[in-house]
């Protein structure tokens, strides 16, 4: 009872003090964003076993994931496609620090379940350099990969950290992502997990996951897995 009271307090106060759209500014339903923008879309099956991306339903793996020959991450998985309007709300979100929308991810989050073959990993999230998380005030991957540890019943971990201050990969394109990216991520902590997975908001060309994981797989770590709130849509993908 007090769980289901609190919820409605939350919905209340949430439509009273967030009575528009974050996306368009037009009236917007209870605690949320309106009916005619589009910021939930799951990504939905059949899905590449590796990247994560639609296949057709006879295939396994996509063909660009049949012909790398060398992966630091054993697999992607990502939830919802980054649309337009879900774009300008995380840009809300990570740039005008309003981290409060994140809760309208939190159902669709409840959903997910842990990537097969990783149900007894560690989560960690992507971290974000010390001057920027001290000039925004949180981290949006570590907010999401809490909620997943939780409904996982995993240990959250704290332990990769970003030891070099990069430009914002939004801003960069694919060559330069990787050079940006490189020796940025380090791991501070003497024990090495056996298994992990690395939890960001956005997953655009994968530099980002791949450094972590680089990163990681360099200490020791046996295996690691992709797992983003966010994926851009490719061109090929209606």
């Amino acid at each position: 009872m007090f769980r289901f009271l609190s919820t409605e307090l939350d919905r209340i106060l949430w439509t009273l003090f967030y009575p528009e759209c974050p996306v368009c500014f037009t009236p917007s339903q209870p605690g949320g964003t309106c009916k005619g923008c589009l910021v939930v879309v799951p990504i939905q099956g059949p899905l590449c076993s590796d990247c994560g991306l639609p296949i057709k339903s006879s295939e396994i793996r996509c063909g660009a994931c049949c012909i790398l020959t060398k992966q630091f991450l054993q697999g992607a998985q990502s939830l919802l496609w980054l649309t337009e309007d879900s774009r300008k709300l995380i840009h809300l979100i990570k740039y005008e620090k309003r981290f409060e929308w994140l809760r309208l991810f939190k159902q669709i989050i409840l959903t997910a379940q842990p990537p097969i073959g990783f149900e007894d990993a560690i989560v960690i999230p992507v971290p974000t350099h010390p001057k920027k998380f001290f000039e925004r005030g949180f981290n949006q991957s570590e907010i999401i990969a809490r909620q997943l540890a939780t409904q996982w019943k995993m240990p959250l971990n704290l332990g990769l950290k970003k030891i070099v201050q990069t430009l914002p990969q939004s801003q960069l394109n694919r060559g330069r992502r990787t050079e940006n990216l490189i020796g940025c991520f380090s791991w501070n902590q003497k024990k090495i997990p056996s298994k992990v997975i690395v939890v960001d908001d956005i997953l655009t060309t994968g530099e980002t996951l791949y450094s972590c994981a680089r990163a990681l797989k360099n200490k020791g770590v046996e295996s690691v897995f992709g797992w983003t709130l966010f994926r851009t849509i490719p061109r090929d993908v209606s």
